[in-house]
């Protein structure tokens, strides 16, 4: 469960810093994954350079991992978390369409996954994801980057979150997979993922396709990529949905370490 800290905004007997506090979340879930502190940061639109200094130094001197996601119109904040080492992953971009009944039914070999497909799956989400934001960050390796995507797909077999996992098959042998959440109403698209050696075959607009068809209780679906990652955004676009946000994620790390999950400790570079 996540820690909230609120962060109260101060007031000078001269001038008011700021009309909104900055909210400090502790991540346990990504704190267990990396063996540091992880938080997630919430703050106003502000170009105060020295309160924000003043409120985030404590968690950026330490050995922490920060992360903010902002809307790109929150230019001020950008120039102020760029000058304090704030350094940009991503821009996100959110996806809504309506879960509608689509004329194309085609989608041969997709079906709800069964426990018996866990090491299949858990393989294809180790090696699936070269654009998230941790693949991105350097100061991540590459196999921390793999096991943050393996543990959030692991949460279906274990039962932690109420998700749902449509998966692609074709002799036996999984090719692709695709992660639901509810959330409000809405479906959405935590994570999807397909082959390598099948991308570009239409497997991912057959396990939309799938979930509309057999996902009931929502009437919109949502979905969320990196504007860099062209064959999701393709895939959506195809689909009809429409872009309703834009925001962008950046990164923060208290110290230059690269984090291997096989190693006892850090490697400080």
């Amino acid at each position: 469960m996540l820690k909230e800290v609120e962060v109260a905004a101060k007031e000078s007997t001269k001038s008011k810093i700021v009309d909104n506090p900055v909210f400090i979340e502790l991540d346990k879930w990504l704190t267990d994954l990396i063996g540091k502190d992880a938080y997630r940061l919430s703050i106003s639109n502000s170009n105060n350079l020295v309160y924000l200094q003043q409120q985030l130094t404590p968690y950026a001197e330490k050995e922490s991992f920060s992360q903010i996601r902002i809307s790109p119109d929150f230019q001020n904040l950008v120039v102020t978390l760029n000058a304090l080492k704030f350094k940009q992953m991503e821009k996100l971009v959110t996806f809504l369409g309506d879960k509608i009944p689509f004329s194309d039914t085609r989608h041969e070999g997709v079906r709800w996954v069964t426990n018996s497909d866990r090491r299949q799956v858990l393989d294809l989400a180790r090696s699936a994801f070269t654009y998230s934001r941790f693949h991105r960050d350097k100061e991540f390796s590459h196999a921390t980057a793999n096991r943050i995507k393996v543990e959030w797909v692991d949460e279906y077999f274990k039962g932690t979150r109420n998700v749902r996992l449509a998966v692609v098959e074709e002799n036996g042998k999984i090719f692709g997979f695709t992660l639901i959440a509810k959330d409000k109403g809405d479906l959405v698209v935590e994570l999807i993922a397909v082959s390598e050696d099948k991308r570009g075959k239409g497997l991912g607009r057959s396990m939309i396709h799938f979930i509309c068809q057999n996902e009931s209780g929502a009437f919109r679906i949502r979905a969320g990529t990196q504007e860099h990652n062209e064959a999701a955004m393709n895939l959506y676009q195809s689909l009809g949905f429409r872009i309703v946000r834009e925001e962008l994620t950046f990164h923060r790390h208290g110290s230059n370490v690269i984090y291997e999950p096989d190693k006892d400790s850090p490697i400080m570079v």
